[in-house]
């Protein structure tokens, strides 16, 4: 059995780089980091921080002009920045501006946290079918939370158009300035008690700078509060990217937890075109084929757990082509970002290397972002085409970017 130990950072701390736009969502997000780190690493200690903000005023004026674009440019500037001192990991405490995420994620130097995306995770994991959401007029309005809750089967709704123009004013002129009233503070459980009555189980603090007014003891329904989440999900991350994983060859016993990633990205993701979810007996058969035909199957498992798989298949059943494989990696969600993708693939790529295969191939779909085609370029796979609007999945029509690594010099 061949396996090898992937030990990320080793001694170096995970390294977070917090792209600021207003102060106090900032600020709470970067405290949330400091002083609940000491749960994941020991008193006084957390990961090493850096962070970097625009002037407010430069975000308002591209917001108010529905300049996403700009948006966009402002947020790389700042992750370009961060990236030169060592981050590894990017968040942003704003919900507002994550509505230029789509043009942020293609051109990013570094992997992000979706703050909406954690939020909708946590809202999954409590069982909320139907979560109200606050925040700036923009974001209420925009598609940031109906696009990361819709995937796991739940209902956004938002307040009537008077109060989103009252709770949109309330931040702007009061909360991003560190204001914090009581006549706010009665409005807001106003409102939430308004969204409980049109059954809500949850509501979503989608504005960083709400959970100063608004905790869970005062407020009339369970809070999603979105700053200290996403602070939450970057400890986790750092903290799962401190644990060494081991990388070996799959066995039957691992068929559950192989199930459970890929289902995941079944349902939630472009990352494979699949869209019926999979069962343990069906991927035993599947297993059992690649080890007839001498296809390896590989796992990532730390700490007992598999967190990540990945696999050579047959490009063809067609003779000729049996030089030739296609690779496949699936990360956990919770442990993406800490090296494991390039642990898989760099160790499957050595084992189709020893077997003889000549050429591997992958598919990757666009609409995944870059970070796969950046690791595949990383260990030597080239681009040699894309194949256009040959998937549907989400409702979407997709395009997949071809990549192969020639392993014969050829």
């Amino acid at each position: 059995m061949s396996e090898h130990h992937n030990h990320g950072q080793g001694s170096h701390r995970p390294h977070v780089g917090i792209v600021a736009c207003t102060a106090e969502g900032a600020a709470l997000c970067y405290r949330t980091l400091c002083l609940e780190g000491a749960a994941a690493f020991g008193r006084h200690t957390h990961p090493e921080t850096s962070l970097h903000g625009h002037c407010l005023a430069d975000y308002v004026e591209r917001i108010q002009a529905d300049d996403w674009n700009g948006v966009a440019n402002l947020m790389l500037s700042s992750a370009d920045k961060l990236a030169t001192t060592g981050a590894e990991l990017l968040i942003c405490p704003d919900n507002t501006i994550h509505q230029a995420m789509p043009a942020v994620e293609p051109r990013s130097p570094r992997p992000w946290l979706h703050i909406a995306q954690v939020v909708a995770t946590e809202a999954e994991r409590k069982g909320f079918a139907k979560v109200g959401v606050l925040g700036t007029r923009s974001l209420m309005e925009g598609p940031v939370y109906p696009e990361a809750l819709a995937p796991l089967g739940i209902e956004a709704l938002i307040p009537g158009k008077q109060e989103r123009l009252e709770i949109d004013r309330i931040i702007f002129d009061e909360l991003i300035n560190g204001l914090l009233s009581d006549t706010a503070q009665a409005r807001f459980r106003e409102i939430i008690a308004g969204l409980r009555g049109q059954g809500c189980q949850a509501v979503a603090l989608a504005c960083t700078e709400i959970p100063l007014l608004v905790t869970a003891e005062d407020s009339p329904l369970p809070i999603l509060d979105s700053t200290r989440l996403l602070a939450r999900a970057a400890l986790a991350w750092s903290a799962a990217r401190s644990v060494p994983a081991k990388i070996r060859t799959a066995e039957t016993s691992d068929v559950a937890a192989i199930v459970d990633i890929y289902n995941y990205e079944v349902s939630h993701a472009t990352t494979t075109f699949a869209t019926e979810l999979d069962t343990s007996e069906a991927r035993e058969t599947w297993l059992a084929n690649h080890r007839d035909a001498e296809l390896p199957v590989t796992v990532a498992e730390s700490e007992g757990e598999v967190i990540g798989w990945a696999c050579l298949s047959s490009w063809s059943e067609r003779g000729a082509y049996r030089r030739s494989a296609e690779v496949s990696v699936y990360i956990h969600r919770a442990h993406r970002g800490r090296g494991l993708g390039r642990a898989l693939l760099s160790d499957l790529v050595e084992r189709a290397r020893r077997q003889g295969f000549g050429v591997l191939l992958a598919r990757i779909c666009a609409a995944d972002g870059p970070m796969s085609e950046r690791l595949h370029r990383s260990l030597g796979f080239s681009h040699v085409g894309t194949m256009r609007r040959v998937g549907e999945k989400f409702g979407r029509l997709l395009d997949v970017e071809l990549y192969e690594q020639q392993l014969d010099g050829g």
